[in-house]
């Protein structure tokens, strides 16, 4: 507590107070600096100089890596750059310690075998075969790593508990965290550890290893050769006793050396629909961790045209007669076969002796045959699979015109600097553009269907990206190749 009031700011000399003896970094209340309390890293037996890992990535690099990120996401909604609003960017420093040392976990194990031996059994000398057991020793010893964060904060944060602390610092590029010239515009926010190195390990760390060393001595001990068998069985011998398990295990852990690290998280909170979300990234490498996304509630499906839907129609029409002579034939046929196999009267055990039951399954297959050449003849002759083979070869140019279109969007949502001015994008124009060019796949007869859920902004197949009754027009910025009534351009997203 003396280190607290000793605190001075260094730029102005004012004497500062913490709320915490583990707060990192403060802001003097006259002069607005930053401070950095070197008293908090300072535990009994270690002394814990604390390292920070730098930001590498902008702001703009991480808008790339966020908009790329939904981007590649199947499920998210296309027009999620149309209508998104960004809300706020934060930057966090997420403090670690990494615990290393040694563990040494001496074990005895009761292991299960049979064993047999001659005995009397109602008066007769017979070889018994019963459960016997082996106790067998061994020390499992080796070195230790665990990760300790501050669960709480960072859950509040949005982080995964388990993927920070399994994630793959490149610890190289650490630096002493009184080296780092911290300015007031970078407004990163440094949440603090949940105490000195020696409170976190007495706490919980120092468990966490001996369970580690107890892990350690249980992979020593001799397996179960029931141990490769499917669960059930596995279960059932182990229920009979035939069960290797540790029977004593004295665990000791020598903590040798703790680090406090900072990590550098980016976190996107945006908006959409009303709803909001948010995306985490870890800030020194291109890696996401988390993303509350929002996701299209429907699916791309393309519709049958009238005439299509006639003929489908009518092959369902005339198919009926035939699915109903399959279903009630081979159903009879498997009642039939189940009261042969009981014999339930005379009749079908008659049936069973002469093992005439065996012989439903061919009829059955009989059925099927019958059923597949019909069917086979309708499909032909109302051509179902031509009508099927273009309905999903244009649910495909829907679904790859939609990507396109979030593409597209994308693009021109990080050229309007949305993020910077707190306001969303003003896209009505790549809207309707978006909306105008949906009968370049639809049918006539889709276009007004509540299920033609996804309208894209151009088909992706034609070759020169352009309409029949359309002149050629370039890009005035890039010069490439766009369609004729758009009014962004898919390569480089410029206004025409």
């Amino acid at each position: 507590m003396n280190n607290m009031k000793q605190l001075k700011c260094p730029s102005c000399g004012a004497g500062l107070s913490l709320a915490s003896p583990y707060e990192i970094v403060m802001e003097c209340p006259y002069c607005h600096s930053q401070v950095i309390n070197e008293s908090a890293y300072q535990s009994k037996d270690n002394s814990v100089e604390p390292n920070i890992l730098p930001f590498q990535m902008t702001e703009k690099d991480i808008m790339g890596v966020f908009t790329n990120h939904l981007v590649g996401l199947q499920d998210s909604p296309s027009d999620i750059f149309a209508k998104m609003q960004i809300t706020s960017i934060n930057k966090y420093y997420v403090p670690m310690y990494i615990f290393q040392g040694a563990f040494r976990a001496p074990w005895t194990a009761k292991v299960p075998r049979q064993q047999k031996r001659v005995g009397v059994v109602d008066g007769v000398v017979k070889e018994i075969e019963e459960l016997v057991y082996d106790y067998v020793n061994g020390e499992a010893v080796g070195n230790f790593s665990y990760n300790s964060v501050p669960e709480k904060e960072v859950q509040d944060i949005g982080i995964d508990l388990s993927t920070l602390q399994n994630l793959g610092l490149n610890t190289a590029k650490c630096i002493p965290l009184s080296s780092l010239k911290i300015k007031q515009e970078d407004n990163i926010k440094y949440l603090s550890p949940s105490g000195s190195a020696d409170d976190v390990w007495n706490e919980s760390a120092q468990a966490m290893a001996e369970n580690e060393a107890y892990v350690a001595a249980m992979n020593q001990c001799p397996k179960s050769k029931y141990s490769n068998l499917p669960a059930f069985a596995r279960n059932y011998m182990e229920f009979r006793g035939h069960k290797v398990e540790i029977v004593s295990c004295s665990t000791s852990c020598e903590m040798r050396k703790a680090t406090l690290l900072f990590i550098p998280i980016w976190r996107i909170d945006y908006k959409y629909q009303e709803n909001t979300y948010y995306f985490i990234s870890y800030a020194e490498q291109d890696e996401k961790w988390t993303s509350v996304y929002p996701k299209e509630t429907g699916s791309i499906q393309a519709n049958a045209t009238g005439e299509q839907q006639a003929l489908l129609d009518e092959y369902n029409k005339e198919v009926a007669p035939a699915n109903n002579f399959m279903g009630w034939g081979c159903g009879l046929l498997l009642v039939a076969e189940i009261l042969t196999i009981f014999g339930i009267t005379s009749f079908f055990e008659t049936l069973k002796d002469a093992n005439f039951g065996w012989y439903f399954p061919v009829f059955g297959l009989v059925v099927l045959i019958i059923w597949f050449v019909i069917d086979n003849n309708k499909k032909k002759k109302f051509g179902v699979d031509e009508i099927n083979a273009d309905i999903a070869d244009r649910t495909k140019k829907m679904e790859q015109a939609s990507l396109d279109y979030k593409k597209q969007t994308s693009v021109r949502f990080l050229q309007s600097k949305a993020w910077e001015n707190d306001t969303p994008l003003n896209a009505s124009d790549i809207t309707s553009a978006f909306m105008s060019s949906f009968a370049s796949l639809q049918t006539p007869d889709e276009t007004n269907k509540p299920n033609a859920q996804v309208s894209p902004l151009y088909d992706s197949t034609t070759s020169n990206k352009t309409t029949s009754n359309s002149s050629t027009k370039y890009c005035k910025h890039c010069g490439k190749e766009i369609v004729a009534g758009h009014i962004f351009c898919r390569y480089c997203g410029t206004k025409q």
